[in-house]
């Protein structure tokens, strides 16, 4: 399913002084993709409980220390955004009680940030040339 990261010690680009090891990169991603696939089909349910909403963001946000460890410098304050952005929405939802149809539509509009989805186009395209994995893609 996901693409063996590289043995050769390559960054999305440019040196390695700001984030870590391409490998440590790849599994870093691996990780935030499998919990990503494992959370969206309660995420698109449509009838998922609050506490299944909870745990599914619970799993995602328990892969982002590692992930924004090993992010190279070329897209360090993207994975920094996309973490951000991601735990704001969720300390939102906190708030409700995790209830999505209680959501103010500010919160609901960090979904679709335009710069947090240019920063997730960025982590994705360098996944996909480092580590030849991608987030939340539609193909």
């Amino acid at each position: 399913m996901f693409a063996a990261a590289s043995a050769l010690l390559v960054s999305c680009g440019g040196d390695d002084d700001g984030g870590g090891e391409a490998a440590d990169y790849c599994d870093a991603l691996a990780a935030v993709k499998a919990a990503s696939d494992e959370s969206a089909p309660t995420m698109e349910s449509g009838d998922a409980t609050p506490a299944e909403i909870e745990e599914a963001f619970t799993l995602l946000q328990g892969t982002f220390e590692d992930w924004e460890a090993a992010a190279p410098e070329e897209i360090s304050a993207d994975v920094e955004l996309i973490v951000d952005t991601t735990d704001e929405f969720v300390d939102a939802l906190a708030a409700v009680d995790f209830e999505l149809l209680e959501l103010d539509e500010a919160t609901i509009a960090l979904l679709t940030d335009p710069e947090a989805t240019e920063a997730q186009e960025r982590v994705n395209a360098c996944g996909e040339r480092e580590c030849g994995i991608t987030i939340n893609d539609e193909g």
